[in-house]
């Protein structure tokens, strides 16, 4: 704290130094001497101590004549600034109305002359410092008198409003609680105060109340209720949240919570009650018995316990279900923590308490399933989920937990597992099974059709020996589609079928279809009808095999079970999430999106059926064996829309749910002792390959609907190119190698079967009858390429294709798997020991031959012949038809050799082939192309097909090839 600050003032410096020595002297350290030269300085110096550095100022000596200001003026100023500071004017010219002046307007306190004796300039400053001390003292015993005055008015004044207001909130809060309260005499019960709140709870007024009792009011619903409480206010003057029952003026019964007391009010004794209805709390509490019960309940039925877990005080609390899932005593203390832990089972106490602790230390809920054994010794599986609850710092300190019984459930698991485990190891005796079926079944057809082949190709055969082989031919192409359809199904079963997408003409594969069906139709006298709409897209993409196996499915069976009427299929396009643009709508006038057309030479044509024109496109001579592109300028999604709608035999609802179980055959279906039921469950599984289904709506005797979609993408470029012919191979053109082909087949005919084949072609052959014998044969003979059967005895083709191909030289050898498994998934992995391709058994000598070809390089020579007319005195006996070249009735049309004048090469030995192998479908197809100037030949040939006798068409060939 600063000292206190005396200031000396005069013009003269010498005497500022004088007084300054004198009054240190004097004074000592207790007070600071400061000097000033002259007023102005002086009142600087005074409003620098006092305003900006606090310090008190309590004696100003001054000189009277100085330059600037004179004394009085000086000290006068000096007073308006620090009225209590002592001032002394120091001089020896003063006047009198200086002095005057000071005294007035400075409160001068002493006039010193000049020259001043020492002894009287001391003790006049003395006296001035103590006058200045006790003023200040009284001054501020003053203020504390009057601050202390203040605050005890201030007191009384707050005393006077706290119990103003006291009063105050206890009439606001009597009037305004909730809580009903009344006010009643001891001496006679009557209520002398009441508030809103008990008018509101015994629905009367304070009119009602007020000067009546409880007993007059008949708010007692019980007697014996009011003697307890009046007992217990005489024996203790209070009574606590004492529970009775009480009669509101509505009449029902109500109960309530009562806290009384004994006061004194103006010298009377009363009795202030403060209530509280429970009455919906009561009944809150009976529901919550009753849900607690039913939980109970709950949990005992399903076997779900809960527990909570004070991690702080290290106990739990168990509800009765738990006690009884860990066969406890539910009268008996709970247990521990640590007592809890040692019901889990040894083995698992490890990741209970990983679990445990993780709950802890990330605060979530945790699920876990561990085993306890029981006080019985008895094994239990648990399923527990705990939850945490945390405090305000994060911290966990409390678990909740569930524990469910799972011990039944887990006995299922074990059931189910071992159900799937029998289950799978069905599935895959099943696979092996038909994979064996396969093999045994496929191997010796390959042998009945490959040998049929090969004695076919021998010119000298007589008529009935060819009749025969035609026979067995026919006989093995219907079990091999037998076959094949069995195990397409199976396939389909195990999820082992997939879509192979191509882009492909659907205009094509619709008028081929129509071509297919034309002939049967019309032998019905049905009409068939290919309606397709005008925007449905020429190329597509999708599984084009699939999607024709399908539609020749439905439509076969439409045919078939249709006697008078049609058939009809319609195709549409739907589309989804697609904007399409002005330049590719439809044209309206020829019915055709030109739009998708960049460069392609099409031609209408219009197809004439029972009175009905269908407009479609066919490509032209000319486009053949080219390459044209069609672009689209979207990739959207599209699905394309089948109907397939007859008039036959219909289908009653009772069988519409058998049509696709594999195996299952309607009563029309029985009735007509065709198929094996195959053919629309196959279709369900393609469509719905396909992104599709099939649907069916029927009515009997009136015809079927069966409509189905497809999911399409529309390609961004598609080639077109024309069909390959097959020609006949007779023979090896000259100049090449000689080409050495080594046969490995177990089977004595199958090898024999390759080996008369190749051999009478031209090739250089060796047999090997397992996959030991082909190693140690092509170590030593090396040859170009094997033909390797995969399932053999000692060695199979996996292992001995394996060795060969560790070679170097035989990474160069090709090796081409025979394999009679109808699984894609063996054919995977025949590709992957390192075979470079693979034949399926039974094999058609044309595949072998083209497979060679691709990779040896191999040029054949082939049957190439010009069809001359022949002599017209050959006739085939009793092969007539019944129209004209011109469409009409003709009974002299005899189908002889000659009749196929005309026709190109390569169609006939199609026909030879499709006839051969008894494809009707193929045939049909290669009738379709037949010229419509021509149709007493399409005739004929379509009458020999559904009578049976695809031989005749063998023979009428092999008689045109010999002549």
């Amino acid at each position: 704290m600063n000292k206190p600050v005396i200031i000396c003032v005069d013009d003269e410096p010498t005497i500022l130094e004088s007084l300054k020595i004198e009054l240190k002297k004097a004074l000592g350290e207790e007070y600071t001497i400061e000097t000033a030269e002259g007023g102005v300085d002086a009142l600087e110096l005074v409003t620098e101590l006092i305003d900006e550095e606090g310090c008190e100022v309590p004696l100003v000596i001054s000189d009277y004549f100085m330059p600037d200001i004179k004394g009085d003026e000086l000290l006068k100023q000096i007073h308006s600034i620090s009225p209590k500071t002592i001032k002394i004017l120091l001089t020896g010219q003063a006047d009198l109305q200086a002095v005057s002046n000071a005294i007035k307007y400075a409160q001068l306190y002493r006039y010193i002359a000049k020259p001043w004796h020492q002894s009287d300039l001391i003790l006049t400053v003395r006296e001035a410092i103590r006058s200045y001390s006790q003023d200040k003292q009284l001054a501020d015993q003053n203020v504390k008198l009057q601050q202390l005055n203040e605050e005890l008015e201030t007191l009384v004044e707050q005393r006077t409003a706290e119990l103003r207001l006291s009063e105050e909130k206890f009439a606001k809060a009597f009037r305004s609680s909730p809580n009903p309260i009344t006010i009643t005499r001891l001496s006679d019960g009557q209520h002398i105060e009441v508030n809103d709140a008990f008018c509101a709870m015994i629905s009367c007024t304070s009119e009602e109340i007020i000067g009546k009792t409880a007993i007059e009011l008949g708010l007692w619903a019980n007697e014996k209720d009011r003697a307890r409480l009046f007992q217990g206010l005489a024996e203790q003057g209070i009574v606590r949240n004492y529970e009775f029952q009480f009669c509101p003026k509505t009449g029902e019964i109500r109960t309530a919570l009562l806290s009384a007391e004994i006061i004194e009010i103006q010298g009377q004794t009363c009795v202030i009650s403060v209530s509280q209805d429970i009455s919906d709390r009561k009944r809150a509490e009976e529901k919550l018995r009753a849900s607690e019960a039913f939980l109970a309940a709950a949990q005992r039925i399903a076997h779900v316990g809960s527990c909570e877990v004070d991690l702080l005080n290290n106990n739990t609390t168990w509800s009765e279900e738990l006690f009884r899932i860990f066969d406890l005593d539910p009268n008996q203390p709970k247990p521990t923590c640590e007592e809890f832990r040692q019901y889990i089972h040894p083995d698992d106490r490890e990741l209970w308490e990983k679990k445990f602790n993780s709950t802890l230390v990330e605060g979530k809920i945790q699920k876990i399933e561990y085993r306890i054994v029981r006080s019985n010794g008895s094994i239990r599986h648990i399923e527990a989920r705990g939850e945490p609850v945390l405090n305000q710092q994060g911290q966990v300190q409390k678990l909740l937990i569930i524990m469910m019984d799972i011990s039944d459930r887990k006995q299922a698991e074990i059931a189910v597992q071992k159900a799937k485990e029998a289950a799978d190891k069905a599935n895959r005796a099943k696979s092996e099974f038909l994979s064996n079926m396969s093999h045994e079944l496929r191997t010796p057809l390959n042998a009945i059709l490959g040998f049929t082949q090969l004695l076919a190709r021998d010119s000298s055969l007589k008529f009935e020996q060819k009749e025969h082989l035609g026979i067995i031919s026919r006989s093995g192409e219907h079990l091999l589609n037998l076959i094949n359809n069995i195990l397409q199904m199976s396939k389909i079963e195990v999820g082992q079928v997939t879509v192979n997408k191509n882009n492909f003409d659907l205009y094509r594969l619709l008028e081929s279809i129509e071509k297919m069906f034309q002939l049967q139709a019309e032998k019905k006298n049905l009409q068939l009808i290919i309606d397709i709409a005008p925007d449905l897209p020429q190329y597509v993409q999708t599984d084009e095999s699939k999607l024709r196996q399908t539609l020749i499915n439905i439509l076969g069976n439409a045919i078939k079970f249709t006697q008078e009427g049609g058939v009809t299929l319609r195709v549409r396009m739907k589309e989804e999430a697609i904007k399409k643009k002005e330049d590719e709508r439809i044209s309206q006038k020829d019915n055709f999106p030109v739009k998708q057309l960049k460069s392609i030479d099409l031609e209408p044509i219009e197809i004439a059926k029972n009175q009905e024109k269908i407009y479609n496109w066919e490509l032209t001579e000319s486009t053949k064996n080219i390459k044209n592109s069609l672009c689209f300028s979207d990739d959207s999604s599209f699905f394309l829309q089948f109907e397939i709608e007859d008039t036959g035999l219909g289908i009653a609802p009772e069988e519409i749910d058998n049509l696709f179980k594999p195996f299952v055959q309607t009563e029309s279906g029985m009735k007509a002792q065709e198929g094996t039921g195959l053919g629309l469950p196959i279709s369900r599984q393609f469509v719905q390959l396909m992104g599709g289904d099939i649907t069916v709506n029927s009515d009997i005797n009136k015809g079927s609907i069966f409509k189905f979609n497809i999911e399409i993408s529309l390609p961004d470029i598609v080639e077109i190119q024309g069909s390959e012919t097959t020609r006949r191979v007779i023979g090896l053109e000259a100049g090449q190698p000689e080409y050495r082909i080594l046969a490995v087949d177990d089977r004595i005919e199958s090898r024999l079967l390759l080996v008369r084949l190749l051999t009478s072609l031209g090739f250089c052959v060796r047999a090997a009858e397992n996959g030991a014998v082909a190693v140690d044969l092509w170590s030593s003979w090396e040859p170009h390429l094997i033909l390797m059967d995969m399932r053999m005895p000692v060695m199979d083709g996996y292992e001995a294709t394996k060795r060969i191909k560790a070679h170097l030289k035989g990474q160069a050898t090709v090796i081409i798997a025979l394999t009679a498994s109808a699984f894609d998934e063996e054919r995977s992995i025949i590709l992957s020991t390192g075979c470079d391709d693979f034949v399926a058994k039974p094999f058609r000598e044309q595949v072998i031959l083209e497979k060679m070809a691709k990779y040896l390089g191999v040029r054949y020579l082939y049957e190439e012949q010009v069809l001359s007319s022949s002599p017209s005195g050959r006739r085939s006996p009793s092969l007539t038809n019944q129209e004209s070249e011109s469409g009409q009735s003709d009974s002299s049309f005899i189908l002889e050799p000659s009749s196929f004048q005309g026709m190109p090469l390569e169609w006939i030995d199609k026909l030879y082939d499709a006839a051969d192998s008894v494809d009707n479908d193929n045939i049909f197809q290669l009738l379709s192309e037949i010229p419509s100037e021509r149709a007493n030949l399409s005739k004929a040939l379509a009458q020999l097909v559904n009578n049976f006798r695809c031989d005749k068409i063998l023979d009428l060939i092999e008689e045109l090839r010999n002549l």
